[in-house]
């Protein structure tokens, strides 16, 4: 009984740790899919978007994405993280992050740790925490 339990514990550890990749995994694949679609809408207005919102809606020449992705449950996240800059007028950077799962993902190697509370963006947030994966205009 002892080794089977054991045995359990070594498996369900391993299936944690297995779906946390996972989502971490669909975390950054939806940050990229995100960034394509701020590229499309970029190309037809010559601006970012103000909020990730209005990607998948049909104003401004869009959907520019079928569906605006949401993160995984695991990290208290609802939605990615984004800002913009500048704060007013035309919006000709992005930041986008979320949280992740496991600290020792390899996205975070090269991420961009930039932080955008400082420097007129528009809902800034900041990105060089150990566990939020960013990338930027």
């Amino acid at each position: 009984v002892g080794i089977i339990s054991i045995l359990s514990s070594l498996g369900y550890a391993s299936f944690n740790t297995a779906r946390m990749k996972a989502k971490d995994a669909k975390r950054t694949a939806d940050v990229r899919q995100i960034e394509a679609g701020l590229a499309l809408y970029f190309d037809d207005n010559r601006t970012y978007p103000a909020s990730l919102d209005v990607l998948d809606d049909s104003a401004n020449g869009g959907p520019f994405l079928s569906v605006v992705p949401t993160p995984p449950n695991g990290t208290g996240e609802t939605s990615y993280r984004y800002a913009t800059s500048p704060a007013t007028g035309a919006h000709t950077n992005y930041h986008i992050g979320t949280t992740l799962e496991g600290v020792d993902n390899s996205a975070l190697i090269n991420d961009a740790d930039f932080n955008s509370t400082t420097g007129g963006w528009l809902n800034g947030f900041d990105g060089a925490s150990a566990d939020v994966y960013d990338v930027r205009s």
